[in-house]
C-alpha cells in the first residue's frame, strides 16, 4: 500500500529518505524474484528485500492514522486486521502441519529417500535424530570402534547447517562439509575454523533421507572404505516419516574435502 501510495504521488517520507529505502529493496526483490522464474530459488532470498519496504510502511500507516482517536488494532482497518489475523491463523496451521500430523506429504519409498519433497522434514525430527546418533556414538566409543573425537560429516551445506544446530553442536562434536565449493557455501570457511582430519582419521557421515546423498559418490574418493550405517527413524504421531542414516567413515586420505576452490 505504501509503494502504490508514493508511486500515485503520495509524500510520505523525505526523497533522500525514500530513495535510500527504495533502492535497497527493488533491486534485490527484482533479481531473485527473476531468478525464480527459470530456476527453483527459496522463500528467504527476498527477505532482506523487505526490510526496507517495511520501514516505509510503518512510516505511511503511522502518518495516516497517528492522529486518529483509536489507538492500537482499533485504529487499522479491517482488511488490515482481517490480513493480520490471516497470517497467524496459517502460521498456526503449518505449526500443527509440523509436528502433529502423522502422514508425511513426501516419498515413501526407498527408504534412503523416505521423507523427500515434504517440506516439513525441515523443520521436523533433528531431536529424534540428535538422540540417536548420541546412542550410536555412545557405543562406538564404549567398543573402541570409533574416537571419542570422531567427527561428523555432511554433504552440502544443507543439511549440513541443520546438523551442525540440533547434532554435532548439542553432543560436543564438530561438523566438517564436504563436496564442491558451491555447494558448501559458508562451509568452506567454516571448516576452515575448526580442527581439521588428519590423514587416517576415521569419521562419521549423518544423512537425512528427506536430503539423501550416497556416501560413494559424496565420500568415496575421500576415505578408504565406508561401512554400512545404522539406521534412526524418525516419527512424527507414530507414522514412519523419515529416516537418518549414520555411516562410519574409515581411513581419510587427505584429498581436500571442498572442491572447485580457486587458486590463491
Amino acid at each position: 500500500a505504501a509503494v502504490f501510495a508514493i508511486a500515485r504521488g503520495a509524500q510520505v517520507v523525505d526523497r533522500t529518505d525514500l530513495r535510500i529505502l527504495l533502492l535497497n529493496a527493488l533491486p534485490l526483490w527484482i533479481v531473485f524474484t527473476g531468478f525464480s522464474l527459470f530456476r527453483s530459488t527459496l522463500p528467504h532470498w527476498t527477505g532482506p528485500a523487505y526490510l526496507p519496504l517495511i520501514a516505509l510502511a510503518g512510516v505511511y500507516w503511522a502518518g495516516r492514522f497517528g492522529g486518529a482517536e483509536k489507538r492500537g488494532f482499533a485504529a487499522v482497518p479491517f482488511r488490515l486486521n482481517a490480513a493480520m489475523v490471516l497470517v497467524v491463523v496459517m502460521l498456526a496451521a503449518v505449526t500443527v502441519a509440523i509436528r502433529f500430523i502423522p502422514q508425511g506429504y513426501g516419498r515413501e519409498e526407498p527408504e534412503t529417500r523416505r521423507g523427500e519433497r515434504d517440506p516439513t522434514m525441515d523443520m521436523f525430527g533433528m531431536d529424534q535424530v540428535r538422540v540417536g546418533v548420541e546412542a550410536i556414538l555412545a557405543r562406538d566409543v564404549s567398543a573402541g570402534s570409533m574416537s571419542a573425537d570422531a567427527a561428523l560429516m555432511s554433504y552440502r551445506w544443507f543439511p549440513a547447517a541443520h546438523l551442525d544446530y540440533y547434532v554435532a553442536t548439542p553432543l560436543g562434536r564438530r561438523l566438517l562439509a564436504a563436496g564442491p565449493l558451491d555447494a558448501v557455501h559458508k562451509y568452506w570457511w567454516i571448516n576452515q575454523r575448526r580442527a581439521p582430519l588428519e590423514v587416517g582419521d576415521d569419521a562419521y557421515y549423518v544423512a537425512v533421507s528427506n536430503w539423501y546423498s550416497d556416501p560413494d559418490d559424496s565420500f568415496g574418493h575421500l576415505f578408504e572404505s565406508i561401512e554400512p550405517p545404522d539406521t534412526i527413524r524418525v516419527e512424527r504421531e507414530g507414522a514412519h516419516v523419515k529416516n537418518a542414516f549414520v555411516y562410519r567413515l574409515r581411513g581419510y586420505n587427505g584429498d581436500p574435502l571442498v572442491i572447485g576452490v580457486p587458486a590463491e
